[in-house]
């Protein structure tokens, strides 16, 4: 908090944008510095839009500061979720197209055009959808935190989905079980510990990592058919 050079005005300057809070000595002129510092705080120290001039933001500076929010959001037991991995992906051909354009000023069709990038990728509809649906979820956050205005958010919720039989896009390869010759003929090549969880899987259908992070401690022995209650689990 400073003079003005050469006036009775307060200025603060943060992030390199000098804020102008009043004249210099007033208690308006405090409250006013007090909460332009509590804002910033509260962006994780950078500047709202208010006094940012959020109208020039860019893509890239919008997804440098998502980034940085997704990295503690999308954490679990200490360790980045594969969200974060699915993220990097379809924030790519957003970066590579529209980077360095003004954030409030896409729209409906470079979203199109941002997923066109994604087919071109040989990318599969179900994972160009949920793609295209991280990148909304951007701009969602971005509006929650006065960003952009509301009005982008809302065009883009108006880009439907790909549909099957109406996209060039491929499609993903149905899943099927496994058959269970196979699971047999590798019971005899692992160990001990394994074949029971192969066999406690096919008795319960749980994950496998869901049964390798069970415990006694999880298990109910008191009635004749056991239970246990996962801590954390994805169903």
């Amino acid at each position: 908090l400073c003079h003005e050079k050469n006036s009775d005005h307060a200025v603060v300057r943060i992030d390199g944008k000098k804020i102008y809070l009043g004249r210099w000595g007033l208690p308006e002129t405090n409250q006013n510095y007090d909460q332009v510092i509590a804002e910033w705080l509260a962006n994780g120290r950078h500047l709202p839009r208010a006094h940012a001039g959020a109208a020039d933001l860019t893509i890239n500076e919008l997804l440098l500061r998502y980034w940085e929010f997704a990295e503690k959001y999308y954490v679990k037991n200490g360790k980045p979720t594969d969200e974060q991995a699915c993220l990097k992906s379809a924030l790519r051909p957003l970066k590579e197209l529209y980077g360095h354009s003004v954030a409030s000023d896409f729209g409906p069709l470079a979203l199109k055009t941002v997923r066109e990038r994604m087919i071109e990728y040989d990318w599969t509809r179900d994972f160009i959808n949920a793609s295209v649906e991280r990148i909304r979820r951007v701009f969602r956050w971005a509006v929650e935190n006065e960003l952009v205005p509301v009005s982008v958010y809302q065009a883009l919720v108006a880009v439907t989905g790909l549909r099957r039989g109406r996209t060039t896009a491929r499609e993903s390869i149905p899943r099927h079980p496994v058959p269970v010759e196979h699971i047999e003929a590798v019971k005899n090549l692992v160990s001990e510990k394994v074949r029971d969880l192969i066999e406690l899987q096919l008795l319960c259908g749980a994950r496998p990592g869901e049964l390798i992070a069970l415990t006694t401690g999880m298990i109910d022995k008191r009635t004749p058919i056991w239970t246990a209650r996962l801590d954390e689990h994805k169903s």
